[in-house]
């Protein structure tokens, strides 16, 4: 029986070329001229990813210096040990890790001395990728530590690349965040301002502003002041009803405006946080009068469910040197946590104590404390995460997951810590840190 084999024409459309076919560049120190001439004769014909490589020689630890300055982009780093000295090639390593702070290039080290060195400790001990010993290296051998060498290169390379690729995108959305928001700061303060004149034509206190009560009162005093006018003005009813109204609309509109301009300012002092624009003003002040500040601006809030506050401190001067309006904003954050998450006719107290950080800094500790819900176990530190929120938060209790966001960061910028933990008597307490450094402004 014949068998025919018929050959076609090559398909010369199924090549394809790589997208960089630049030669690999790898360095090679020995001391030993016989070790470099049968290196290159072993590698000569290497591929590894459709690329040759281009081998630079050097035959001391200054040579191989003098070449990891000129030669950007070396992926491998073949290290002789004992060259001038009996560990050039581990001060070689330092100096890649260390002075040219260069984790992505791959270092292979090969020795002469077996059993000299053990293998565990150079692990250990220095940032290497792989250790050969000659007496026991084949042509195989030295092959395949170039390839797993290369292929771990080109693994860090792409993280990096993607990583670079990541902060861009994160400085891109940073900026947006910011000029967005700014966009919408104008248009919003004029809506609150609006919205404002409006209640105060029908006469709203300030607290009911904050709380939205007597709606029945401003809109039987609506009632009245329309009943004088005279009946033909008022064309339709639809109008009268329309009107009647206007006390709980105003109110809506300013309550609503103002929750969503306290979002996009979270946002804008995210945004500012991570690009690393956000400007603070350290100086030297007494936190009480802070934390009564902060207490006055949530008396509303207080009143609305009945809740009484505490202060306990053993400290009749507590200062620090802090940027004030920031740590305003973190008690601002806590307490306003605190009055969510409380019962109805419940106590929140706010404590100060000071703290030894370390050996050589002292700080003052602020504790929030509430009687609420608490926290689930699994989610106290996620909490501090942006857009990160407690399944309590997420089944009603409201908020955007930015606020403790915004607080870690500014506590970090103060060089102390924040943290939440539940209590073994009911309800959380969430804590920060404010060493009593002194520092530069920034």
């Amino acid at each position: 029986m014949k068998q025919i084999v018929k050959f076609g024409k090559r398909n010369q459309t199924t090549t394809h070329k790589m997208p960089d076919e630049r030669p690999w560049p790898v360095l090679v120190a020995d001391d030993d001229p016989e070790v470099l001439m049968l290196t290159k004769e072993i590698m000569g014909d290497f591929v590894f990813g459709n690329r040759g490589i281009k081998i630079h020689f050097a035959s001391s630890g200054e040579e191989a210096k003098k070449i990891l300055l000129q030669e950007s982009g070396i992926a491998v780093a073949m290290l002789d040990v004992m060259m001038e000295q009996a560990d050039t090639g581990l001060q070689l390593v330092e100096y890649i890790r260390g002075e040219q702070a260069n984790p992505f290039l791959r270092v292979i080290l090969r020795t002469g001395q077996s059993g000299k060195i053990p293998e565990s400790q150079l692990f250990e001990r220095y940032d290497i990728n792989d250790f050969l010993e000659k007496g026991d290296l084949t042509s195989m051998r030295l092959k395949v530590a170039f390839k797993s060498a290369l292929r771990s290169y080109t693994q860090v390379a792409e993280l990096e690349h993607l990583r670079q690729t990541a902060e861009v995108a994160n400085k891109a959305k940073s900026e947006f965040l910011a000029n967005m928001s700014h966009e919408l700061r104008s248009p919003m303060q004029a809506m609150i301002s609006f919205s404002a004149m409006g209640m105060n034509k029908f006469h709203f206190t300030g607290h009911e502003r904050m709380t939205g009560i007597d709606f029945e009162v401003r809109e039987k005093w609506v009632v009245e002041t329309i009943m004088k006018l005279d009946e033909d003005s008022l064309r339709e009813k639809a109008l009268f009803k329309l009107i009647q109204g206007l006390p709980r609309y105003f109110f809506r509109i300013h309550n609503s405006t103002h929750r969503l301009m306290g979002l996009i300012n979270n946002l804008l002092d995210l945004a500012k946080l991570e690009a690393g624009k956000m400007d603070y003003d350290f100086r030297r002040q007494n936190l009480l009068p802070i934390v009564d500040l902060q207490i006055a601006e949530i008396a509303p809030l207080l009143q609305e469910k009945n809740l009484q506050i505490e202060i306990h401190h053993a400290l009749t001067n507590p200062e620090v040197e802090c940027d004030g309006g920031k740590v305003m904003q973190v008690l601002r954050n806590l307490l306003s946590n605190a009055v969510k998450f409380s019962h109805d006719g419940g106590l929140i107290e706010i404590r100060f104590s000071t703290e030894s950080l370390d050996a050589a800094r002292n700080g003052i500790r602020i504790d929030v404390l509430d009687k609420g819900i608490g926290i689930p176990q699994d989610q106290l530190s996620t909490i501090f995460e942006p857009f990160e929120q407690s399944m309590l938060t997420k089944n009603g209790a409201g908020g955007t997951g930015l606020g403790l966001a915004i607080c870690r960061k500014y506590v970090e910028a103060h060089q102390g810590r924040i943290w939440a933990e539940n209590r073994s008597e009911g309800g959380s307490a969430l804590s920060f840190t404010l060493p009593d450094i002194q520092r530069t402004k920034i």
